[in-house]
């Protein structure tokens, strides 16, 4: 297994999963082995499947005092698509067509750096949403209440600058890639199609925003029968995208029969 040498955000799709006790609580976790495809480098998304990445990621679904873990069941409900209601789901389902947005960082464990799943998403989420700013002349105004605590604590002179002999170095991120793959460019297509039909219908039928996930697996079960998505071609992908705008009714929950 190639473990990701960089953190940051990727996309992956899972492989293995099971729900399983760990640790000396026992707590219910879903273990998950995912490969990485994508990897976000100055805005875009970089093909990296080629690599053979993969990295397995741990989600406790209950804390140590037995109350569930509502942060970590959200997000594999908006990530994969799955409804929290049942363990036995969440283990028994087929998770391999959804892809999902896997934040990593690297952590020290025992003197060594190790990369680890931090936080799991939906595949186009944003990161952090953005960043709240306040308008300078707001800013000034916090300052004349709380800059005098900063400057007693932390003296009113700044620290002289370090020459940056000893800056911390790290290996220099991937160029960006400029175009996307056939594949890739055929699969945002295809997504971009579904979402803009499923826009539409749920402006009208809020109750089932929840089963966006479910009529995506839908769609690529019956449009291309008996083939797992990761091995989808970029034909298959670009007939999924027509039976999206031809033959996908969301009322129906699934592709029209012909």
């Amino acid at each position: 297994m190639n473990l990701p040498k960089y953190g940051g955000r990727y996309i992956g799709v899972p492989r293995e999963w099971g729900v399983s006790e760990q640790g000396k609580n026992k707590i219910p976790t879903l273990v998950c082995s995912f490969d990485l495809l994508y990897y976000e480098t100055h805005g875009q998304w970089q093909d990296v499947a080629a690599d053979a990445m993969e990295i397995v990621g741990y989600f406790y679904l209950f804390k140590k005092d037995g109350e569930p873990n509502t942060f970590t069941i959200d997000a594999l409900k908006e990530s994969l698509g799955w409804d929290g209601r049942s363990l036995a789901t969440l283990n028994d389902n087929d998770w391999s067509a959804m892809e999902v947005q896997l934040t990593i960082q690297h952590e020290e464990y025992e003197g060594k750096s190790r990369p680890k799943v931090k936080f799991i998403n939906h595949r186009d989420a944003q990161a952090g949403g953005g960043v709240e700013k306040l308008d300078p002349q707001a800013v000034k105004s916090l300052d004349a209440m709380y800059g005098a605590k900063l400057r007693a604590i932390n003296g009113s002179t700044p620290p002289a600058r370090s020459n940056g002999a000893s800056k911390q170095s790290f290996p220099p991120e991937p160029a960006p890639t400029q175009k996307l793959p056939p594949i890739e460019a055929a699969k945002r297509a295809a997504w971009a199609a579904f979402t803009v039909k499923w826009s539409e219908y749920v402006s009208d039928n809020a109750d089932e925003a929840p089963n966006r996930d479910t009529q995506w697996k839908t769609i690529l079960k019956e449009a291309v029968p008996g083939k797992e998505s990761r091995a989808f071609t970029a034909e298959d992908w670009s007939n999924i995208e027509n039976s999206v705008n031809k033959d996908w009714s969301p009322v129906l929950g699934g592709l029209i029969p012909i």
